[in-house]
């Protein structure tokens, strides 16, 4: 543990004593969501669930949403479904906007509740809509194209796309390389959208940068998503030529 991270805790640890629950949900989120990789074993593992209880008496809403996925995925706790779309359901009532995302899977996949595509579509407009959430802005764009509830929709599924692209963060790897391919093809072929060569070319030169820079992070993904993207490229740029 790096030297910042010791203060960090330490101060938190301060604010806890004071009896502080945002302090105590943000010390616990410190352990299973900025640091996820750090096994939760006994002592440190009550004391993070002590923390995201004593916050969820406090309706607040990340310790909702965090709790929910130590049981979503099961880390610390049994895996359990139906627990974590309780608690997820919470945190979105209290607009969290990740936790609106995740009940949208939830209803998606009929996880931990009876598979419901209008309460999906629901979650993830309202994720879309409340926090420009990319997650929410792809599934609506699948949701679209394949006409899962709403009617099937080319030109409405590129424009969820596209906002997925404009607000993905630049750690959501996964959602960068598939967005990207995604767009970069739709903008090729005129799919939803008028064709547009140049465009796809500053979509797929994005996509780079932000990969380059998580390679340099030494992410695995993020390489293969390179090499996957250079090809598009290299198909593009014949295009180009040969227009």
């Amino acid at each position: 543990m790096i030297l910042e991270d010791i203060e960090y805790l330490k101060e938190l640890e301060n604010e806890i004593d004071k009896g502080n629950v945002d302090a105590m949900v943000e010390w616990a989120s410190y352990y299973t969501v900025i640091h996820p990789e750090i096994e939760l074993k006994d002592e440190l593992l009550n004391k993070v669930l002590t923390y995201y209880f004593k916050g969820t008496q406090c309706d607040h809403p990340v310790a909702y949403l965090n709790l929910g996925a130590m049981y979503y995925n099961g880390v610390g706790r049994p895996k359990d479904y139906t627990k974590a779309f309780v608690l997820y359901k919470k945190s979105a009532e209290l607009h969290n906007v990740q936790a609106m995302c995740n009940l949208g899977y939830c209803y998606y996949f009929g996880n931990g509740v009876q598979a419901n595509l209008a309460k999906a579509y629901h979650w993830f407009l309202k994720g879309a809509l409340s926090g420009n959430d990319a997650n929410c802005y792809y599934k609506l764009h699948e949701m679209f194209l394949e006409g899962e509830f709403v009617e099937k929709d080319e030109e409405m599924s590129f424009i969820m796309l596209k906002k997925c692209f404009e607000n993905v963060k630049a750690d959501q790897t996964d959602l960068i390389y598939a967005a990207s391919k995604r767009l970069g093809r739709c903008l090729m072929e005129g799919k939803g959208c008028k064709k547009d060569l140049v465009e796809a070319m500053k979509v797929y030169h994005t996509a780079q940068v932000s990969l380059a820079n998580q390679i340099q992070a030494k992410d695995e993904y993020a390489k293969a998503a390179m090499q996957s993207l250079e090809k598009d490229l290299s198909e593009l740029k014949e295009e180009l030529l040969e227009n």
